[in-house]
């Protein structure tokens, strides 16, 4: 494996991953044991040179049931053969959330973490909806996913 120097590999994160990827980080340390876990980007490279990201889980039938309507804002269900990287039904749940510094992804990157791919325009639509449904994320969050910054745009002066 060829070592890229750390500055250099810092500068390719900040440009080149965006909203909407998806990463495998394998071995992941969970609270009991280790296993394979998928995040996706809901953010770009932030102000504080760092990416937020939320799991996903194919555990669908924990958010089935009572749970259902209490996490309806905070979910998107992913249907199986919507996207290529998940075979089965996915959920994203906005109540587990992670920010992955800069810094931290460049140590931790091909030592199994890797980009899986990205997720369509239309699925994207519809984190961002449940976003600005979402009772748990805080207005920095919201802003820093729908807008990039963690103050949204001045509004539009109406004629």
């Amino acid at each position: 494996m060829v070592k890229i120097p750390e500055k250099i590999g810092r500068a390719h994160i900040r440009t080149s991953y965006k909203k909407g990827d998806v990463f495998l980080w394998e071995q992941f340390p969970g609270k009991e044991k280790t296993k394979d876990a998928h995040f996706v980007f809901l953010t770009d490279c932030c102000e504080d040179d760092s990416f937020l990201s939320v799991r996903a889980t194919k555990r669908v039938e924990l958010y089935n049931g009572p749970m259902a309507k209490r996490f309806a804002n905070e979910t998107v269900l992913i249907k199986a053969g919507e996207t290529k990287i998940f075979r089965l039904d996915t959920i994203l749940d906005l109540t587990w959330r992670r920010r992955f510094a800069v810094n931290d992804l460049a140590k931790i990157l091909g030592a199994g973490f890797k980009k899986e791919g990205n997720l369509s325009s239309e699925i994207i639509g519809r984190i961002d909806e449940s976003v600005r449904k979402s009772r748990t994320l805080t207005m920095r969050e919201i802003n820093l996913i729908l807008y990039g910054k963690s103050m949204p745009p001045p509004p539009t002066p109406v004629a």
